[in-house]
């Protein structure tokens, strides 16, 4: 997740931008099922108020990890996104939020532990006061969320997260219209790279992000072969407005559902 300081956003109206397309943010069922070849994305705001009353639900490496963190503020959406993953995964395994545990592998991906982890997937990001969690039936995923802010993009900035031919494409265009691509290109890398579960251990410049395929769910292309589409296929969000967000699936032909989590949504 590129690390930006914006404003937290406190008005559903302000950072839901209802779509034109089929695709929109609905209220969840109150015992959500996620089958084979399924995905269902979550979209909350990480009220920092509420980390009091979902801190003793985690986990004490999730308690002593939230106290690393140097500003109250970061800690305290640490424990809400974590809390909220919790309550989320849950609604699934039927458990209490408290009686989940996870497992990492040596790059840092978690897991549910034990058999639940193998039917369940999932994975989560957040960003300036937002969170994604994506939960699959079994497959593989990742998602990634960024707050579109100004910034310098420098040469230098350019040539490690870019392909020579996303280069080429954002020198072509210039203010909101740059950010956005830019957004666009980096949150396709990092949910494909969080999806297999490597890290950084793929350089971003070495991944394209098929923003120049007219399909939806093109599979990524490495740039250091000779166009290898992979098992993975990018898959459309609704929109949110100022943020750039983007979920990869193992696989094609994934049906999608889109959930608010409404207790992150109570402006009351």
């Amino acid at each position: 997740m590129l690390i930006m300081n914006r404003k937290l956003i406190t008005s559903r109206r302000q950072f839901i931008s209802l779509p034109s397309t089929r695709f929109s943010w609905c209220s969840p069922p109150a015992v959500p099922v996620v089958g084979s070849g399924e995905a269902q994305v979550w979209l909350a705001r990480l009220d920092e108020e509420k980390a009091d009353g979902l801190e003793e639900i985690l986990s004490d490496a999730e308690r002593a990890r939230a106290e690393r963190f140097r500003f109250q503020r970061q800690k305290k959406q640490f424990v809400v996104a974590r809390g909220f993953l919790r309550i989320i995964l849950g609604k699934y395994l039927n458990m209490g939020p408290d009686e989940i545990c996870f497992e990492y592998d040596r790059y840092g991906k978690p897991s549910i532990c034990g058999a639940s982890g193998t039917k369940i997937k999932f994975n989560l990001s957040h960003s300036g006061g937002l969170a994604l969690y994506a939960v699959s039936g079994g497959r593989e995923i990742g998602v990634d969320l960024e707050q579109i802010k100004p910034f310098l993009l420098d040469e230098r900035t350019i040539a490690e997260c870019l392909t020579p031919r996303e280069s080429r494409r954002l020198q072509a265009l210039s203010g909101r219209e740059r950010e956005r691509f830019f957004f666009d290109c980096w949150t396709r890398k990092e949910s494909y790279l969080k999806a297999r579960g490597e890290g950084l251990t793929v350089s971003p410049n070495q991944i394209e992000s098929s923003l120049f395929s007219e399909s939806p769910a093109a599979g990524l292309i490495k740039s250091d072969c000779k166009i290898r589409q992979t098992p993975w296929s990018f898959q459309n969000l609704p929109p949110i407005a100022e943020y750039s967000a983007a979920l990869v699936v193992e696989g094609c032909d994934v049906r999608l559902k889109f959930w608010l989590f409404h207790d992150a949504l109570n402006d009351e």
